[in-house]
């Protein structure tokens, strides 16, 4: 729910900056003047600052809602068995191929993605983040500590 209201307050401010940008371009385009080339920049500068925070933020989101789907898998397994040990969960990472699912992160969470499906496995009953980007890495670990909140 809180990072709900956050994505809807992100898209608020973004789309106030672009109808500022959409003023600025007007305003230049009337007065039939070069638009100077500062506030270019400074609308792409804009521009990669929100795409940033909105990518931080829907990753976060998609990590949350894996660990979701792990969470209720995992309650599945303990309704069915009361003696399951999530511990002993392990699965690796999925390349996006339908026919190679049994034993990687996709027969356990079946709504995840290509995308996502090559940065994620399971070790002893954990989503863990096992992706290069370093940014990506830093965000799933908050992810994780907001998760505990």
């Amino acid at each position: 729910m809180k990072l709900n209201k956050g994505k809807g307050l992100i898209t608020i401010i973004i789309m106030i900056i672009v109808f500022g940008m959409l003023v600025t371009l007007a305003y230049y385009s009337m007065k039939n003047e070069k638009i100077p080339i500062q506030v270019v920049n400074d609308i792409e500068n804009i521009i990669k600052k929100f795409t940033a925070s909105n990518s931080k933020t829907t990753f976060k989101l998609s990590a949350s809602g894996l660990n979701q789907s792990l969470t209720l898998y995992t309650a599945k397994q303990y309704a069915e068995n009361p003696m399951y040990d999530s511990k002993t969960l392990n699965a690796t990472k999925w390349d996006g191929t339908e026919n190679k699912i049994p034993g990687t992160i996709k027969q356990y969470i079946p709504i995840i993605s290509k995308e996502y499906g090559n940065k994620f496995e399971i070790k002893s009953g954990e989503l863990m983040y096992v992706g290069s980007d370093k940014n990506e890495r830093q965000w799933f670990a908050d992810s994780k500590e907001d998760m505990l909140k």
